[in-house]
């Protein structure tokens, strides 16, 4: 996380006391989304913040995260206000499989990306 995101966490935190919920889309992005897999599924996540919008209480608690997986898990965009989110274009791409041969044994679940992804942030910080 970088020195401008976590001034804009703090700043959101100032301005909107009200007690968050995180949300974190857990998307497929593998190959064998490609075509109109990948476009029903941007229309949701379209769809989904659209929602999140028009309700008053969502839109003022609910900080979103987007992970995306092919064959490796990557944090697309960390946890923040929905009112400052840019949804990052999503590509299919990768192998179908998303966890691999036994990648369930090493497969890092996202709240652990985003953990170690916050550690290294703060690190380089200090």
């Amino acid at each position: 996380m970088d020195k401008d995101l976590m001034f804009l966490r703090q700043e959101d935190l100032v301005n909107n006391p009200t007690t968050r919920l995180p949300v974190c889309l857990c998307l497929d992005v593998s190959g064998s989304m490609a075509g109109k897999p990948i476009e029903d599924l941007k229309k949701g996540v379209e769809n989904f913040l659209t929602a999140i919008k028009m309700d008053e209480v969502a839109r003022y608690s609910v900080e979103l995260a987007i992970v995306t997986f092919d064959s490796k898990a990557d944090v697309a965009l960390d946890f923040i206000s929905i009112d400052r989110q840019t949804i990052p274009e999503l590509q299919a791409r990768g192998l179908n499989n998303p966890i691999g041969k036994k990648g369930w044994l090493k497969f890092k679940p996202p709240r652990i990306i985003i953990k170690e992804k916050r550690k290294r942030a703060w690190n380089n910080l200090l």
